[in-house]
């Protein structure tokens, strides 16, 4: 078992979104039961050499099983930040790292997008 003392401690970012309900397009599946999910605030907690929190963030509930979902927006907008403020603090190793979070995160709005549109 692990020693909580010896546990490594990322340090925590506090992140504010700004994206709102109205930013993120609606219509989504819950993946758990394939119904209908609405549009939420959620929280999110990104943990890596670095932790991000996020509060309330722009993203989607099913109202059946209560599983949630953030928006690729709010990702978007949260990960823009985090490699703003890790390069600002001189840490480029992670400022790189949500680089890479961001261009992922892109190409999925990219196909999200596509598939809606098949599916129309």
């Amino acid at each position: 078992m692990a020693d909580p003392e010896r546990e490594h401690k990322a340090p925590v970012e506090e992140i504010s979104p700004r994206t709102t309900l109205d930013d993120i397009p609606g219509g989504i599946k819950c993946l758990v039961c394939d119904q209908p999910t609405v549009k939420a605030y959620v929280n999110y907690r990104w943990e890596g050499d670095v932790t991000i929190h996020v509060g309330r963030a722009a993203g989607y509930r099913c109202p059946k099983d209560r599983f949630e979902y953030i928006s690729h927006e709010a990702l978007l907008e949260i990960f823009t930040i985090a490699r703003k403020r890790m390069s600002d603090k001189g840490d480029i190793a992670m400022a790189e790292v949500f680089d890479r979070r961001i261009d992922f995160r892109l190409r999925a709005m990219e196909e999200s997008r596509l598939l809606e549109n098949v599916a129309k």
